[in-house]
């Protein structure tokens, strides 16, 4: 049973204060333009991999990559980056579940590209902040396009496909 304080936690994570047309747009727009960065973000790693993986490496802020095989590298960052950006084309609440899960897929990437970018930590860079940010709004961005759709699929199986009673 959900205690009064994790019942708000998640009301406010979830912006479900907010009225139901502005969470239509963001669940929907707002979350295409989230995969979007991301998805592109992650084929732009991929790409710098695929041609430079040995150069990259050698520089100090690059060196964590190389405990991982480029090709490893180099085929989950395509990977996850084209499901996202494939992904963007179906917008029925099942396809922004799945779409969803990629999501947080992509925002566990971007915290590892993080952790990486941070083990060469001091001095603080931007490359350390941006997949931070790309982590966090991925994984928040995923979890409510879940939650969202789920909602959605309830009301229609409740109501019809209208959503209304």
């Amino acid at each position: 049973m959900k205690t009064k304080a994790l019942y708000w936690w998640n009301y406010l994570l979830g912006w479900r204060f907010l009225p139901r047309r502005l969470q239509d747009w963001l669940f929907g727009t707002g979350t295409r333009a989230v995969e979007l960065i991301s998805g592109l973000g992650l084929l732009g790693f991929a790409l710098a991999f695929a041609n430079h993986a040995a150069l990259l490496t050698r520089y100090p802020i690059y060196h964590k990559f190389a405990t991982a095989p480029p090709a490893l590298t180099v085929s989950v960052l395509a990977a996850v980056g084209l499901a996202q950006l494939l992904l963007m084309v179906w917008h029925s609440p099942r396809a922004n579940i799945l779409s969803g899960f990629v999501l947080l897929v992509g925002g566990v990437l971007w915290f590892l590209i993080f952790a990486a970018f941070s083990a060469n930590y001091p001095p603080f860079n931007p490359s350390m902040a941006l997949p931070f940010i790309l982590a966090a709004v991925c994984s928040l961005a995923g979890k409510n396009l879940i939650d969202y759709s789920r909602l959605q699929i309830r009301t229609q199986e409740r109501y019809g496909k209208d959503g209304s009673p």
